[in-house]
């Protein structure tokens, strides 16, 4: 249980890091956009601010599991349990995140240059999840 924990403080470290760039990049497009495109700046620090909030939720989730011995063994039986990553190798489940995190980045340089190239790759970015989650559900069945 040692090595879970350990790999549960390294999530919360990497998710502390990312909530810092998400919370700097939405102050300088607050900074930056809001005065001359008030609409899609707040529409991308919305985003901004849901990324933000589900990074800081899973923060908490995992400190809460880390204090408690019961709670840490049932979360990892359900991370190391074969069917679960079977349907995550199935998915795809290591790149898309990575390629999502890339669009993202992407959505967000290109709102200082085209409002309309950004919506795309935002849309691009829901794209993808709706077709994990459709994957997901279909090998949860199928598995």
């Amino acid at each position: 249980m040692d090595n879970f924990k350990k790999t549960l403080k390294r999530r919360n470290i990497y998710n502390i890091c990312m909530i810092a760039v998400l919370v700097a990049a939405a102050i300088i497009i607050y900074f930056s956009f809001v005065p001359s495109n008030h609409d899609m700046g707040m529409f991308i620090i919305g985003i901004l601010s849901g990324l933000t909030a589900l990074l800081v939720a899973l923060t908490l989730k995992n400190c809460f599991v880390m204090r408690n011995n019961k709670k840490l063994q049932a979360m990892h039986i359900k991370e190391n349990d074969e069917r679960q990553a079977m349907i995550l190798q199935k998915t795809g489940a290591t790149l898309l995140p990575i390629c999502a995190f890339g669009l993202g980045i992407a959505a967000v340089t290109a709102m200082f240059f085209n409002p309309l190239i950004s919506l795309t790759l935002i849309s691009v970015i829901g794209f993808m999840a709706l077709i994990k989650a459709a994957l997901r559900l279909y090998y949860g069945r199928k598995l």
